[in-house]
Order: structure tokens, then C-alpha cells, then sequence
């Protein structure tokens, strides 16, 4: 077993300054960084949620389930084969006036 002294990461993570809607938030010594949940974000969430059966998955608020990173156009539809389910984006909307963002 190593011992670690997280002071530098600490120190460092007191110093950073992430970009405009980015949460920041240091765990057991890792910096992990996410995009805040805005109104968008939230909508699509529910939009997913309405889509996932009752019958054989609780549908939680904190519920995580890896889409991949395939990119596809709003409207078009994306099997989730985990779920047993293809996601239907045609609701998935944006909002004028929002900012674009850069791809991961």
C-alpha cells in the first residue's frame, strides 16, 4: 500500500477555475469535472425517463444509464439495447438563445 498526500491535489483544486457551466468537485483525490444540469439537460432527462419501461426498471432521478457517446441528429432514434427499448429523440428540443458547446 502506498500512502498518498493529496495536499498538492488539494491545493491545486482550490486554485482551479473551471469554465462557465462546468461543476467541479474533487473525490477521494480524482478532480472530476461535469457540465452543470440546465433546463435542456433536464428536459432531455425526463424525455428518457418517460421511455424506459415501468415494468422492468425503476426510473430514478439518479438514475445512471450509459447511452455511449454516439452522436445522432434530434429525430432520429437510438437502440438501447441494454433497455431492451429504441430512444426516441423527436422531442428533444433546444432553446433559443442557448450557447453552442464543444463535443467531449
Amino acid at each position: 500500500m502506498t500512502a498518498v498526500d493529496e495536499r498538492g491535489m488539494t491545493k491545486y483544486f482550490e486554485e482551479l477555475e473551471p469554465p462557465e457551466g462546468v461543476k467541479v468537485e474533487l473525490l477521494r483525490g480524482v478532480i472530476v469535472m461535469m457540465a452543470s444540469p440546465d433546463i435542456v439537460h433536464n428536459g432531455i432527462v425526463a424525455d428518457v425517463q418517460d421511455q424506459v419501461p415501468r415494468q422492468r426498471w425503476s426510473r430514478l432521478q439518479t438514475q445512471d444509464v450509459d447511452i455511449t457517446q454516439e452522436i445522432v441528429k434530434f429525430g432520429d432514434r437510438l437502440p438501447l439495447e441494454a433497455l431492451g427499448i429504441e430512444l426516441d429523440t423527436s422531442e428533444f428540443g433546444t432553446f433559443p438563445g442557448v450557447r453552442p458547446h464543444r463535443y467531449p
